[in-house]
């Protein structure tokens, strides 16, 4: 069984349904004190200048990436409630700090990734996640489709060859590749 209580001096009468309001508002105001607390942790802590405009560009950046944080979180890892609940320190030290590498090469992109890393698995997943989802769609296309030139079908001929069983360079580091 949950037990919440609050005091508070509000006349009686003052909010219509007496409890239930009250209720209401005191849950309203913690989310609103959870979303500062998160906006500190963002870079809202530190107003770096006395400057009025200097610190209205911080606050803007802070909330922009406050915001970026947040659309990760939901985007792609929905699947993991975790970290898709995690509050922004605890995301920031489980995926922003991890070390990987994003590569581009034969029209794939990879992320190199230590697998040691503790959350590796559930970085992995939320990069494979549907990329459909996050296109911006457009009316005016700023490049028009390439006709393809279709190579022989040879097992020799290196655009048809299967890659993935070409051996790929690995390094000192214990990674894992992932193509999407």
């Amino acid at each position: 069984m949950r037990v919440t209580a609050f005091i508070t001096d509000t006349e009686a009468g003052a909010v219509p349904g007496q409890v239930a309001g009250l209720e209401l508002r005191h849950r309203q105001h913690a989310r609103v004190e959870d979303r500062i607390r998160e906006l500190k942790n963002t870079g809202l802590r530190n107003l770096p200048c006395q400057s009025f405009w200097a610190n209205a560009a911080w606050l803007e950046i802070a909330l922009a990436a406050a915001d970026l944080v947040t659309l990760a979180r939901l985007l792609g890892f929905r699947n993991d409630p975790a970290l898709a609940r995690a509050e922004i320190t605890t995301f920031r030290y489980r995926v922003l700090h991890v070390a990987a590498r994003i590569t581009r090469s034969a029209r794939q992109t990879r992320l190199r990734i230590d697998v040691t890393w503790r959350w590796a698995a559930q970085i992995a997943t939320a990069w494979q996640a549907d990329p459909h989802r996050l296109r911006m769609t457009s009316q005016h296309p700023t490049r028009r489709p390439r006709k393809t030139h279709r190579p022989q079908e040879s097992p020799l001929h290196p655009a048809t060859r299967d890659r993935s069983t070409t051996p790929t360079h690995e390094n000192h580091y214990s990674t894992t590749q992932l193509d999407i």
